[in-house]
């Protein structure tokens, strides 16, 4: 068995990778992109033994060397070489930028719709029989409610370049359902490891920690002490899901599909028992000396601190408003209901939190303040 993956130093396509190395006997190439300053095959593989190590994954780390091989190329060009590479059983097209914002529209596009015309170009060539493609389950864009694994329409449902670029690329990796296997899997909010907390790519869920605790620290400089005596209107829906789900069951999860005998395409990679808006943010605003939020549907009675807060965490209003129930009814039927679930409480919650703040310097300033402490967790 021979797997081929785009994206193998990334977030989601390094645990991917990883995963099968654990799981399966395959042999692995990395497709990655040349880089002036370093060795490609250096660059990925410690990378890997990078994410091996927090993982806790040791075992793995002599397969790294023994089962990856590395190929230049560039997503990004039409001519990606295939003479290096010999037959594939498998494609993983992991690769894609996160950035969202619409003055960064080409950009986004380039590497996450040509970026995918072209890997499926690379697959024709290659004559592969199964093409495995990382979306998001937030190709749901506005919608609500329950969320069914199943083709997005339009993408007039998208709340950002982001979105609308990766169901575009959906829709040209569906158009290959006649010629192969097609499996086109959606991860929902994807945070650090399980048992360990490690995570390479702070976006999603931390980049609302990391936006929360830069406010705080802006208002600390102009306002002293004034967020820990006042409470902040706040635009979310408490008790709506936040489908929060561990790097290292989105992996398995998505070798554990690709490896079954499933004839559907689409799969949520979501957690089945996520928690709510409320209890995320709550755990977070506790830690950074916030006064619980007043939890609002609307800006009537906003002052000039709460327009300001809420217009810097605006890109995550999809996950705190317009809730969305990601049905996993395709996944548990390839490989079983319990893999689905991750039950989180408080104390977990913030010990994710906990992992990524203390990473953060003002945060550290802030904790260790005589005005108040916040307790390690044990």
């Amino acid at each position: 068995m021979h797997h081929l993956i785009t994206g193998a130093t990334g977030f989601v396509g390094g645990a991917i990778t990883l995963e099968l190395l654990s799981s399966t006997n395959a042999d692995l190439t990395v497709l990655v992109r040349a880089d002036k300053n370093t060795d490609p095959r250096r660059r990925v593989h410690e990378r890997l033994d990078s994410m091996a190590v927090g993982y806790d994954l040791h075992d793995v780390r002599a397969e790294i060397q023994k089962r990856i091989r590395v190929v230049v190329g560039d997503i990004t060009h039409e001519d990606i070489t295939s003479d290096l590479i010999g037959p594939v059983d498998q494609l993983w097209h992991c690769a894609a930028s996160l950035r969202y914002k619409e003055k960064d529209r080409d950009e986004i596009e380039l590497h996450n719709v040509c970026g995918t015309k072209n890997v499926l170009a690379l697959a024709r060539m290659l004559d592969v029989p199964v093409f495995n493609y990382i979306s998001t389950a937030y190709v749901a864009g506005s919608m609500t409610g329950e969320i069914f694994e199943r083709p997005v329409e339009s993408c007039e449902l998208a709340n950002n370049a982001y979105e609308s670029s990766k169901i575009r690329s959906e829709w040209l990796v569906e158009q290959e359902r006649e010629k192969r296997n097609i499996r086109i899997l959606r991860p929902s909010i994807v945070i650090g490891h399980s048992r360990t907390l490690y995570a390479v790519n702070h976006s999603g869920i931390y980049g609302f920690a990391r936006r929360l605790l830069r406010f705080r620290e802006q208002s600390v400089e102009s306002l002293g002490n004034f967020l820990e005596h006042t409470r902040l209107h706040l635009l979310a829906e408490p008790e709506i899901p936040l489908n929060l789900v561990p790097i290292d069951m989105v992996a398995r999860n998505a070798v554990a599909i690709s490896l079954s005998n499933s004839n559907e395409i689409y799969f949520h990679l979501a957690n089945a028992t996520p928690p709510t808006v409320g209890d995320a943010v709550v755990e977070l605003m506790r830690l950074l000396r916030y006064r619980l939020p007043i939890w609002v549907d609307g800006s009537s009675d906003f002052t000039s601190v709460d327009y300001t807060l809420n217009a810097g965490v605006d890109f995550y209003g999809s996950y705190l408003r317009n809730g969305k129930n990601f049905l996993t009814e395709h996944t548990q039927a390839a490989i079983g209901e319990l893999s689905v679930d991750f039950p989180m409480n408080s104390s977990s919650i913030r010990e994710y939190f906990w992992s990524y703040l203390t990473a953060q310097p003002f945060f550290n300033t802030l904790r260790l303040s005589p005005n108040r402490t916040i307790h390690t967790i044990s």
